[in-house]
């Protein structure tokens, strides 16, 4: 019997906020992908009915190919892109919670701008208007690595002090609001993580 796309068929609160989120984001690219509803994994296919992402709600369990890149070369998605999916499966996941929902659903946002909004890989959508004319110009916002590449060289600037992770997102902020930029509600715990990531790939 096929998996449910309908939230409220869901027990687990972290499992319905998910796909109700999955949900959202296939009705906001509806032009260029779709739900399958015949199979027991939740899939979001591309219209040539590639699959893009597959999460077992029963086992609560994102399915990770992103790690193999013939199929991330098969459908498109920069190696960037696939690199990160597959590293936050494997910090953050293959289980889906409360905590990591944000990080999941923003790297999808970037693998579907990618493949057909043409935007570059960690450039957030919000921040390229021109790409994106149908979007909206504001909205909760996430931090992209160019933000954080951007405090780090004010701080190179400013004689380069070690500075925490807190003091880092508090410089972020400043740079964002001043920008008009609208955070969104969770944003701290989800750059939190992903600034530990992104000076991870700086050192490498």
């Amino acid at each position: 019997m096929p998996i449910s796309w309908d939230p409220n068929d869901h027990n687990d609160p972290a499992i319905k906020k998910f796909v109700s989120e999955l949900n959202q984001l296939i009705s906001r690219y509806s032009l260029y992908v779709k739900k399958d509803t015949k199979t027991t994994v939740l899939i979001i296919r591309n219209k040539e009915n590639l699959s893009l992402m597959e999460y077992q709600p029963d086992k609560n369990k994102m399915i990770n190919w992103y790690k193999n890149p013939k199929s991330c070369k098969d459908r498109g998605i920069p190696k960037i892109l696939c690199d990160e999916f597959n590293l936050a499966i494997k910090n953050y996941g293959p289980d889906i919670k409360d905590s990591n929902i944000p990080i999941f659903i923003e790297l999808l946002k970037k693998v579907l701008d990618s493949l057909f909004l043409n935007t570059k890989p960690d450039v957030s959508p919000l921040s390229n208007s021109e790409a994106l004319p149908h979007l909206p110009k504001e909205g909760p916002y996430l931090p992209t690595k160019d933000d954080y590449d951007n405090v780090r060289r004010k701080i190179l600037r400013d004689g380069g002090k070690q500075r925490s992770i807190e003091e880092i997102m508090d410089i972020m902020e400043v740079n964002l609001v001043e920008t008009g930029r609208s955070l969104a509600k969770e944003w701290r715990s989800v750059t939190r993580n992903r600034i530990i990531l992104w000076a991870q790939e700086n050192k490498s």
